[in-house]
This record gives C-alpha cells, sequence and structure tokens, in this order.
C-alpha cells in the first residue's frame, strides 16, 4: 500500500467523520489525557476502548495520545529537552 494513500484515507475519515465536531475534540482531549497519564505501552490499549465506551472519536483518541512521546511530538527541540542521548 502506498503510504501517501494511506495518510490520504486517515485525512478523509478525519475530515468526514459522521460525529460532531465536540465528540471530535472530546476524543483528541481522551488522547491527549490518556497521553499523559498512562505509561508509554499502554496508551493506545486504553484510549481506543474508551473513546468506544465514551462514543467519542477514536481517530482524534489516537492522534491525541502522540503528545506524550518526544519522537512524535512536533515541537522544536523537544528530543534535547527529553533528555534522549544524555547519560
Amino acid at each position: 500500500m502506498d503510504v501517501r494513500a494511506y495518510f490520504r484515507r486517515l485525512r478523509e475519515k478525519m475530515v468526514h467523520d459522521p460525529l460532531p465536531p465536540e465528540d471530535i475534540a472530546a476524543g483528541w482531549a481522551l488522547g491527549v489525557f490518556v497521553g499523559c497519564a498512562v505509561p508509554f505501552g499502554l496508551q493506545l490499549i486504553i484510549s481506543i476502548p474508551l473513546a468506544m465506551m465514551m462514543r467519542v472519536s477514536k481517530i482524534g483518541a489516537t492522534l491525541g495520545t502522540g503528545c506524550s512521546s518526544a519522537a512524535r511530538s512536533p515541537t522544536p527541540g523537544s528530543r534535547r529537552r527529553s533528555g534522549h542521548g544524555r547519560w
């Protein structure tokens, strides 16, 4: 599968999600909360079932969990602040 086509399909799912904007925002907020409160290996395992139980956006919850990982964080200098490569 082409990577570009995969991301295009993911974007289409997000843009044309049948949920109201409040539920998409709630899914994103849930993902950010789980991303900051739960240890690294359990974030998706916890955020997706919680999103299903709360009936909010699962894609938003999945993308929101990326806030806690320095490798996936889009802020400049986040790898430097997290202490990667230091003893």
